[in-house]
């Protein structure tokens, strides 16, 4: 029987991953509301991506030297914040800042929750690792759904996206 810690890692890899697939389903609503054309608006996810794909080696680097296992709270933090500004600025730079700063998140959070996923799982570490990287899956894949249906259904707007990171895990 795995930890209920797992389980709990794993919801948080959902909502790091979530961000990502979502940002590729609101990309119609950016480009209209902001009338970017295609190249402009996919530069978002590339920013995101290429931050957290960039970093995240440094922060396995940090992870496996120092004792940062308290960074994960924070990294669910700063992932939020990054997506939940998206709905709220009106500036293309304030966009990819938005991009980047959820892409710090994203990176910050996989290194130290796979290791301490991989230490909780005693004798069962293949399962454990597979239900963390379920996590992720899914929040990928529920993404676009999800954030689509959200933004329509709230009465701010595409500037009530802030919500989303906290619907997330619900």
């Amino acid at each position: 029987m795995l930890s209920k810690y797992v389980y709990g890692l794993s919801l948080g890899h959902f909502v790091v991953d979530f961000s990502q697939g979502a940002l590729a389903a609101l990309l119609p609503l950016l480009i209209a509301q902001h009338h970017f054309n295609y190249a402009i608006a996919a530069t978002l996810v590339f920013a995101m991506n290429l931050v957290s794909s960039i970093i995240q080696p440094l922060f396995g680097f940090l992870s496996d030297r120092f004792h940062t296992g308290w960074i994960i709270i924070p990294a669910l933090l700063i992932t939020g914040l990054g997506f939940g500004t998206l709905g709220w600025d009106n500036q293309y730079f304030l966009l990819i800042t938005s991009c980047l700063v959820c892409g710090v998140g994203i990176a910050t959070y996989h290194p130290d929750a796979a290791k301490l996923v991989n230490g909780l799982a005693d004798v069962n570490q293949g399962h454990a690792m597979s239900v963390f990287s379920f996590g992720g899956n899914l929040g990928f894949a529920c993404g676009p759904g999800r954030s689509r249906s959200l933004w329509s259904l709230t009465p701010w707007g595409f500037p009530g996206l802030a919500s989303l990171s906290w619907w997330a895990a619900e």
